[in-house]
């Protein structure tokens, strides 16, 4: 399986949805066209450094548009994710 290197390679054709940034990097969420997410972290100068499963993303609404619709940082440096109903 392809594993993209850089955060263009890796957003390519998809949808960002969310990007938040602490001081290492950048935390991306992206979506295809179906909706599928894709969640990784970049350097500042656009490299990979993490890719994140989202395949355990199934808690909440049977009808969810998005499985994981938006990312957020806590205070201390925690990242949490939630799905949504709508856009």
């Amino acid at each position: 399986k392809y594993v993209p290197r850089t955060l263009a390679e890796a957003v390519e054709g998809k949808t960002i949805r969310r990007a938040v940034a602490d001081n290492e990097g950048v935390f991306v969420l992206a979506v295809d066209a179906n909706k599928a997410p894709v969640l990784v972290k970049s350097d500042f100068e656009g490299n990979i450094l993490t890719h994140f499963a989202t395949d355990f993303c199934t808690a909440g609404s049977p009808n969810a548009k998005f499985v994981l619709s938006d990312i957020a940082l806590t205070v201390d440096g925690v990242l949490i994710g939630c799905n949504a109903d709508s856009d």
